[in-house]
């Protein structure tokens, strides 16, 4: 039996305080789900295919772009495979600043920007970085033409042995 607030049999009602946060944070996952489906777009990928690339069901991904709470470790998995910082989900959740590309990933788009390469093979690079994980294995799983393959793998690895911190 539930107790009002004055210790009487009744129903547990919130107050107007946290009937705001439950709203905000309601609202905040609403545009999670709003930002994870524009990357996963960006990336050319359907739910199925980016479920499987970060390891959980395509429900549990649905449920995310749905705005549906999931637990906290299925969202590590969803910043992980769009390549966000690692607790930019939680951070955003708690204070709405949105999600964005790790620096890591963005010096990486940088450095492929900048090769002597023809763009269809940056546009390949690109992708496979911005999914997060091993952008060698997303250009492998990539809808490229093998030939396309073959020459971003190429250059992933020439990449992987002259920068100095050994990426991407």
């Amino acid at each position: 039996m539930l107790l009002g607030s004055l210790g009487r049999p009744g129903s547990m009602r919130m107050g107007r305080n946290e009937e705001s946060v439950a709203d905000d944070e309601a609202t905040r996952r609403s545009r999670l789900g709003q930002l994870v489906r524009l990357a996963r777009r960006q990336t050319g990928e359907t739910i199925d295919e980016a479920a499987a690339r970060a390891g959980m069901s395509p429900v549990t991904w649905r449920n995310v772009e749905a705005g549906v709470r999931v637990k906290s470790f299925s969202l590590g998995k969803v910043e992980r495979a769009l390549g966000w910082y690692p607790g930019a989900v939680e951070h955003f959740l708690a204070t709405g600043e949105e999600p964005s590309p790790s620096r890591r990933t963005d010096e990486l788009i940088d450095w492929v920007l900048g090769l002597d390469r023809p763009d269809s093979l940056k546009v390949i690079i690109i992708r496979a970085l911005r999914q997060g994980g091993d952008p060698i294995d997303a250009v492998l799983h990539s809808s490229a033409s093998s030939e396309e393959k073959l020459a971003a793998i190429e250059t992933l690895r020439q990449g992987q042995a002259t920068r100095p911190s050994g990426q991407p």
